[in-house]
């Protein structure tokens, strides 16, 4: 804490310098009727929260983050892969029912329905899979559970809360965090910045504070800092963590944007589509996050997918949607065999050859 005071003294000190040497270039200080431009901008680059000096003297260089629970304060964050998750983000195993519950919901536009019936529930350390051709309301599933859309007619639980109404904001400080079909994350951004807005609720500081940099501040950075760094580790993106969202594969975006939704410590992680467009190798990588994400934070997990092997492979049940219709709900291997699940997918011909082939 003396430290940060006296970089601060420090960078007060030197703007007031600067200030009076560029005043004395242009005029005597006391014959002036205003402040120098120039006074100002030099102000700002030395003092800002992100200015010279701050990232010379008190940067992640000169100061390195501590893993929360560490043995000593000065312990870096150098942990084994297989208990790294665990270790910067909470479990959640003190729920025995299921955490969220969707209960007949209907949501129409304009006449036409976009779900129609939907009932199912999750329970921690689950995946649930939503399946279903294009356009059978799966993302419209996940927007009622965020708070976009309002269903007209069902409940939503969530922990306990009504969701149905709800401000998405407060749905998220409630613990659901979201992925997207379009990547939507800040391209001019670095993707340290962009994993640090998923911390966003988790900041307990005021302007004053966030200013100087200093006091409470100073803590909550180091102590947010810590979280996404831990994340960055996880995922293994080491490398591209002062690198700008813009210019990196698309693969690798969409770990970022997982990143995201993990930093804002969810109890309910919603998937939409994680793997849409990836090569092989990149969506084992994605599998692998995911199915380390259920054994390690024991949250859980709604999965919307295309790739159907990886849907076997992951989920505990599934739900097959059609036309906003929930068609077949179960284990995966009944749903695989389901004959109202490959007419959806591969229409009525193939539907009763796979009939015929079974009789």
């Amino acid at each position: 804490m003396a430290l940060v005071s006296g970089i601060v003294w420090l960078g007060i000190a030197a703007a007031v310098a600067a200030w009076a040497i560029l005043a004395r270039t242009t005029g005597a200080i006391g014959e002036r009727k205003g402040y120098h431009p120039r006074a100002f901008l030099v102000l700002g680059l030395l003092t800002g929260p992100v200015g010279l000096i701050a990232a010379i003297l008190i940067g992640p260089a000169a100061h390195p983050v501590p893993v929360r629970g560490a043995r000593a304060h000065g312990e870096l964050l150098r942990l084994p892969r297989a208990k790294l998750l665990h270790e910067v983000l909470p479990r959640h195993d003190d729920v025995s029912g299921p955490i969220v519950e969707i209960d007949d919901i209907h949501l129409s536009f304009a006449g036409v329905k976009a779900i129609d019936g939907v009932t199912f529930s999750v329970r921690n350390s689950e995946i649930f899979a939503v399946i279903g051709p294009n356009g059978a309301g799966k993302t419209s599933i996940f927007n009622c559970i965020s708070g976009v859309y309002h269903p007209q007619q069902g409940a939503i639980r969530f922990m306990g809360h009504d969701l149905i109404g709800m401000r998405p904001d407060r749905i998220a400080d409630l613990g659901v965090a979201r992925t997207f079909q379009n990547i939507e994350l800040f391209p001019q951004m670095t993707v340290l910045d962009n994993l640090m807005l998923g911390r966003h609720q988790h900041v307990r500081y005021g302007t004053f504070s966030a200013m100087l940099r200093a006091g409470r501040a100073s803590r909550e950075e180091a102590r947010n800092r810590a979280v996404v760094e831990g994340i960055i580790e996880f995922l293994e993106i080491q490398k591209f963590r002062k690198s700008y969202v813009a210019m990196l594969p698309y693969g690798i975006q969409k770990r970022i944007e997982l990143g995201r939704a993990l930093a804002m410590e969810p109890r309910l992680l919603l998937l939409d589509e994680p793997v849409a467009g990836m090569n092989l190798e990149e969506t084992e990588d994605m599998a692998r996050f995911i199915t380390d994400i259920k054994r390690e934070l024991q949250i859980g997990i709604v999965l919307v997918e295309h790739d159907m092997r990886m849907v076997m492979d992951l989920a505990d049940h599934v739900l097959a949607l059609d036309f906003g219709k929930p068609i077949a709900l179960g284990l995966p291997a009944e749903i695989q065999s389901n004959p109202d699940v490959v007419r959806a997918y591969l229409g009525e011909e193939h539907a009763i050859a796979d009939e015929g082939a079974t009789a």
